[in-house]
């Protein structure tokens, strides 16, 4: 009977996940009344006050076999029997950190409290102010309010009640919009895909693979599944930062120059040609395609680890060197009149472009931790071994998806030029990388290293490809859209 406890808890952990939902899905609604102490308190900001009318709930809103019909019928035919036992190990308790999954929930919940309790995007002292009965903006208006210069932050760096975004409000319209325009929803179209190839490639699944390749996921999800503290390896920290800091240098002019560089690289007939021509020295011994893609991937991380992250440009410089020593030569003796060797300087600048940008030093600091990180927990190459073996798997057509998904992104800014999904998710990235309070950061961390679990993975990864395959993950989108909104009309 030694497993009878833990069981026993996260089946408490379940049940109060239950609860919540039922909380906030009522704080969403207008169920929230005369909550000045308890739970009502804590999730609807305990004012008291009656929330508007709003609209009848319709029935069967939040019906879940409507709302996750595909998650549903995998569940009734069996397809998804080892899930239990991945959520059972990750529910699985410790006597010092607690019991993972469940840890995670528990912090997400209060991270939507938070943004539940940020001031109203309307106050009654600007009576021209309209908002709809949760008391949001529309996402033309809450747009110009993120870029009014007025504003002491604005953009996607928008901090709550500075310009009066709610974060609670920037989530349910971040959310609308994917869900709503077909921009949006063929983004996600376009990375099912390319992410099933992904991991059929670590389950060792793809023509020409003789086995699994659980060392090199787990060499890239190691950069995020370190503990903080002051004898970490690696600071997790610097993850998330860099994610942050890559969406607040975002414009619509410099990610139209970003994706239209990366669409021509994966667009160029020659690249895989080079990818696996590619050949290079060292210590007097020729290296050819994989292994030279290793070596050229290391060369780039000791130029980038070894520079002054005050001076970005001097960066690029060495770049550009390394480039014109190494592999421009290779280009234009091997492929005569390939556009290769323009297209990829046309992308060196785009990142020069981006490096410029005011957060610019942050962001390298953040990648240079990262690659440091990445030297102790990679010390085979097996993270650069990985990208190449994508592109060069047989009858591969990751490249194709890639340049699916590039496009699928373009045609998404024209729609969200705001950056309202940005400023979502900033606002997330900073409520887990928050200096103060490592604890969300530390049980992400918790949770990956437990998925990492070398008998975990085999059951795990079939899982996450099969609901990845059959579109569950935009239905568990549609989902949180349908409990932000209580369950109302104006959900999808």
């Amino acid at each position: 009977m030694r497993n009878a406890k833990p069981r026993r808890s996260f089946a408490r952990h379940v049940l109060l996940t239950m609860a919540l939902l039922s909380l906030f899905g009522a704080c969403a609604s207008d169920a929230c009344r005369d909550s000045q102490s308890g739970a009502g308190a804590l999730f609807c900001g305990g004012e008291g006050t009656a929330a508007p009318a709003g609209e009848e709930t319709p029935a069967g809103a939040c019906n879940l076999r409507r709302l996750l019909p595909h998650f549903f019928l995998l569940l009734d035919q069996g397809d998804l029997a080892p899930l239990r036992t991945v959520v059972a190990a990750l529910g699985e308790e410790n006597a010092i950190e607690g019991a993972p999954l469940p840890n995670v929930l528990d912090l997400a919940f209060y991270g939507l409290r938070l943004f539940a309790n940020d001031a109203p995007e309307c106050s009654d002292s600007d009576p021209g102010c309209i908002a709809d009965s949760r008391g949001c903006l529309d996402l033309k208006t809450a747009s110009r309010r993120a870029e009014d210069t007025t504003c002491s932050d604005h953009g996607p760096n928008a901090e709550p009640g500075r310009c009066n975004l709610n974060r609670l409000c920037e989530t349910r319209r971040a959310l609308d919009l994917s869900l709503k325009q077909d921009s949006a929803r063929n983004i996600l179209d376009k990375l099912r895909p390319l992410t099933v190839k992904i991991l059929r490639y670590f389950e060792g699944k793809l023509p020409g693979e003789t086995g699994p390749h659980y060392d090199d996921l787990g060499a890239v999800l190691r950069l995020m599944a370190q503990n903080t503290g002051p004898n970490s390896v690696c600071d997790p920290h610097h993850f998330y930062g860099l994610a942050e800091d890559l969406l607040i240098s975002q414009t619509p002019q410099l990610a139209a120059l970003q994706l239209t560089a990366v669409h021509n690289v994966l667009a160029d007939p020659d690249l895989n040609r080079f990818l696996g021509d590619f050949t290079t020295s060292k210590d007097n011994t020729v290296l050819v395609s994989r292994d030279a893609f290793i070596q050229l991937a290391q060369l780039l991380t000791k130029i980038i680890i070894e520079q002054d992250p005050r001076d970005t440009g001097k960066l690029f410089d060495s770049i550009e060197g390394l480039m014109t020593n190494v592999v421009y030569p290779f280009i234009e003796k091997k492929y005569p009149g390939s556009s290769l060797e323009s297209d990829l300087k046309t992308l060196v600048a785009a990142a020069r472009a981006t490096f410029a940008t005011k957060v610019g030093p942050d962001m390298l600091r953040h990648i240079q931790a990262q690659l440091n990180c990445m030297l102790t927990v990679d010390k085979n190459g097996d993270i650069p071994g990985a990208i190449y073996d994508l592109t060069q798997t047989e009858s591969s057509d990751q490249a194709a998806l890639a340049l699916e998904l590039v496009d699928a992104i373009s045609s998404y800014w024209k729609e969200d030029s705001q950056g309202g999904l940005a400023r979502m998710t900033v606002n997330i990235l900073r409520s887990v990388n928050n200096p103060d309070d490592d604890r969300a950061v530390d049980a992400i961390s918790r949770l990956v290293q437990k998925s990492l679990d070398k008998n975990l993975l085999p059951t795990g990864l079939p899982v996450v490809e099969t609901l990845i395959d059959r579109g569950v993950m935009i239905e568990f989108l549609t989902l949180a859209d349908n409990l932000l909104y209580g369950c109302k009309q104006g959900a999808l």
